[in-house]
């Protein structure tokens, strides 16, 4: 990993990291997106950006006898999110 100067403009720095993603098969995002879906904590499309499949599955647990239904809205090799 190389050191940045406070002169790169962001251009410079977007276009290395496009490039360090690109080697590595992961999606680019975009960081004001990124912040909108975290901002308004809407994961579901955040992890479809990031290459992660859609999932539909609901799990009921119980906590201090109050039953909730968890509804799954991504997966990834057996990974699911909740």
């Amino acid at each position: 990993m190389r050191t940045r100067t406070t002169t790169e403009t962001l251009s410079e720095i977007t276009g290395t990291l496009s490039t360090e993603h690109d080697k590595r098969n992961i999606p680019m995002l975009n960081l004001r997106e990124t912040r909108q879906y975290l901002k308004e904590s809407d994961f579901e499309p955040l992890f479809n950006r990031l290459g992660w499949d859609n999932h539909t599955q609901t799990l009921p647990i119980t906590v201090d006898e109050t039953e909730y239904q968890l509804i799954a809205i991504a997966q990834k090799r057996g990974m699911v999110v909740f």
